[in-house]
């Protein structure tokens, strides 16, 4: 089996929390529909380089868990994975 994993930039349809988290509600697809997120599993901050933060959102989206990654200035990618 092979795999390639790369990054996927996407938008992302979000909303706060009154305790000021972001969190992320729906994701657009390629075809220009909107894919609603059904769960966050988990939120963590992690650091890239030590110098950029960046929030990774573990989500289930049409019952399949995917990874979200929120970079600041409205920059969101995800985990894009090829099986062959």
């Amino acid at each position: 089996m092979c795999y390639s994993v790369g990054k996927k930039y996407v938008d992302i349809i979000t909303e706060f929390t009154v305790e000021g988290i972001l969190i992320p509600k729906a994701l657009r697809n390629i075809e220009d529909k909107i894919q609603n997120i059904d769960e966050i599993i988990h939120i963590e901050e992690k650091y890239y380089n030590q110098k950029v933060a960046m929030t990774s959102y573990k989500c289930i989206i049409s019952n399949q868990v995917c990874y979200l990654y929120y970079m600041g200035n409205n920059t969101w990618f995800m985990d894009e994975i090829f099986l062959c």
